[in-house]
């Protein structure tokens, strides 16, 4: 017969060992750096590995040149944003598990006033990245006076999967190019749109009644029933 009481007496100590914070040893340290590192609020750690392989504004105006596109600007009705910089950060995973953060970030073209930036990012905390580490970027040039897209890049690094793109829009011409010449990607004008709508003063939505269903009264127990 299995003897209870020592389990019983054990069990106290079990929950006091699970909730007792762990100490970090001196030798040690790194492991509780890589553990706050990966604490939502520590998105700031990855943020850079990301984007650091988008185009230049030399290749980007050279590709331009290329295709023969001139300056698309103040073409379209002007528009205002209610903000300059915007930072909107997501934490992502599956339950309990966290895997890494989304990002959606809007301003202005460091030297170009003129060109407003619509960026996406994503990227995996330490634990996904041991074996499938996301570093992903796209981003949308657009005119500050319209958010007309002017150019948009996307460079894709998942796993060993890598992929980098782009697109100009031409509007003097109603013209579009890209690379390859089929790529076609909504995130900028999804971008866009999400930007346009949002100071536009919406009226509130009425909510049609729906009218009650008639009552009516049983004659053999005097009930009121609805039909």
């Amino acid at each position: 017969m299995i003897n209870a009481r020592p389990l019983i007496l054990s069990l106290p100590l079990i929950a006091v060992f699970l909730l007792a914070p762990s100490a970090v040893s001196p030798g040690n340290e790194k492991a509780g750096d890589q553990n706050a590192v990966d604490d939502p609020m520590h998105w700031d750690k990855y943020e850079h590995e990301v984007g650091n392989d988008r185009f230049s504004r030399a290749y980007i105006d050279s590709v331009m040149a290329a295709r023969n596109t001139k300056d698309n600007h103040g073409l379209g009705n002007e528009v205002s944003l209610p903000y300059q910089r915007e930072k909107l950060v997501f934490d992502g995973g599956w339950g309990v598990l966290r895997a890494g953060w989304g990002m959606l970030v809007t301003e202005p073209a460091p030297s170009d006033p003129s060109t407003v930036n619509f960026i996406g990012k994503v990227f995996s905390n330490s634990f996904v990245s041991a074996f499938y580490k996301v570093r992903d970027y796209v981003q949308a040039h657009c005119d500050a006076s319209n958010l007309y897209p002017l150019f948009f890049e996307q460079h894709i690094s998942e796993g060993r999967y890598t992929d980098q793109r782009w697109t100009i829009f031409d509007h003097r011409n109603l013209l579009q190019s890209s690379v390859p010449a089929r790529f076609w990607f909504p995130w900028s004008d999804a971008s866009v749109l999400m930007n346009l709508i949002r100071p536009m003063k919406l009226p509130s939505p009425s909510i049609p009644s729906v009218p009650s269903p008639p009552v009516r009264t049983s004659r053999s127990t005097g009930q009121s029933t609805r039909t």
